[in-house]
């Protein structure tokens, strides 16, 4: 099964100069390489469109792992130009289901779950679940709502959902028969959630 690669830094000021023309380089090379299926990228509206995230879709790990085993990785991907601050963040997800509706969508929700100690995932997973179903009757459009387990941080999970809008997905969640689902997943984990609009790099 497919396994993405989510990755995001701080960059540098004028990062979205002439169309993201500092990104182009590593876009191109990446998505050249043997088992990148597509790469979506964008900026996180809530701040500022301080932290560009990459979405790399990788036919299986090893085709990336055998990239990073690369002993001039990091120079052939030349990032330095692209961060302002602090260092890049990766994590590997293999998600549940279909993830190409909430990745194409005009915004995406992503909510990342890290689980508490003492919390079983069994438990975390379940409330996760009802959430996605619930979101998926109210926003059909652009289901299914799909999540999945970072293979780095096996306490961390990521959620992506596609939305007309942020402004429509916080109407949608602030509607009260959403709080109970709301208020178990905050008692099993930290949640943080934020959108972006990705544009997918055309190869």
């Amino acid at each position: 099964m497919a396994i993405i690669e989510i990755v995001h830094w701080v960059a540098v000021n004028n990062i979205e100069a002439e169309n993201c023309k500092l990104l182009h380089p590593v876009l191109d090379l990446l998505s050249k390489r043997k088992g990148c299926l597509g790469i979506y990228y964008g900026f996180v509206e809530e701040h500022k469109k301080k932290f560009v995230y990459f979405f790399i879709v990788w036919d299986k790990f090893e085709d990336h792992e055998e990239l990073m085993k690369h002993p001039d990785y990091p120079q052939m991907l030349n990032l330095d130009p692209c961060i302002g601050e602090g260092r890049l963040n990766m994590n590997h997800v293999e998600f549940h289901s279909d993830f190409k509706p909430a990745l194409s969508a005009p915004t995406t929700e992503v909510t990342i779950m890290t689980r508490k100690p003492e919390v079983l995932n069994e438990l975390l997973i379940g409330f996760v679940d009802t959430i996605a179903a619930d979101i998926d009757a109210k926003n059909a459009k652009y289901a299914p709502v799909t999540w999945g387990q970072a293979k780095e941080q096996d306490h961390r999970y990521y959620l992506i959902a596609g939305w007309d809008s942020p402004e429509v997905h916080k109407k949608t969640v602030q509607d009260p028969s959403f709080h109970p689902f709301d208020n178990d997943l905050k008692s099993a984990a930290t949640v943080k959630t934020f959108h972006i609009s990705l544009k997918k790099h055309a190869s």
